[in-house]
């Protein structure tokens, strides 16, 4: 592996046990906010093809935090903007990149196999986080009593239709940065 992409990945491995570490501790909108500006002027200023995947995950973010809207409701002290929960809208965009960030390093050559290892990989840090944020830091939607969390790991407290959404939208993504790639070619 090159010295360059050797250095992006300890970076971006090295900001994201950052952000798992400041977790409980430090106000997760303000977090979230801090974390997303960092990446995107780390995209623009070092890695700049991956601008384009920052902003179809940003996309993909919007329109669901748009749609689940009334789902994401934390609490009167986390910022929105014109309505949207701040937290939910940057951590989609956010864990969606680095879906793609994770293809980035691992490169299969067999394009079944790499929405495989990408499905398994998002899956399970999906569920980690999500484990360790509502299980260990108690950090959880207002809505939660209403739902059952999945099974085992007791998290995800949303309808199943949400649940299916969740588990299934990084694999999506990464198949739509694939279309992506198809149409915006590198010169």
């Amino acid at each position: 592996m090159e010295k360059n992409k050797k250095l992006g990945m300890i970076f971006e491995i090295f900001i994201f046990i950052l952000f798992v570490a400041l977790f409980p501790f430090v106000k997760k909108d303000i977090l979230i906010f801090a974390f997303y500006t960092v990446i995107y002027f780390y995209i623009v200023s070092l890695k700049t093809e991956s601008i384009k995947y920052l902003g179809l995950s940003t996309s993909i973010a919007l329109i669901w935090v748009t749609l689940a809207r009334n789902f994401y409701v934390y609490g009167p002290d986390m910022a929105t903007i014109l309505g949207l929960s701040v937290y939910p809208l940057l951590a989609w965009a956010l864990g969606l990149l680095a879906v793609k960030e994770i293809y980035s390093y691992l490169r299969p050559k067999n394009t079944l196999k790499a929405i495989i290892i990408i499905t398994i990989a998002y899956i399970t840090v999906l569920i980690a986080l999500e484990s360790f944020s509502y299980n260990v830091v108690g950090f959880a939607l207002s809505i939660l009593d209403k739902y059952p969390g999945l099974p085992i790991c007791n998290c995800i407290h949303l309808p199943l239709a949400m649940q299916i959404y969740y588990l299934s939208i990084g694999p999506i993504y990464y198949i739509l940065t694939l279309l992506l790639d198809k149409f915006i070619k590198k010169d």
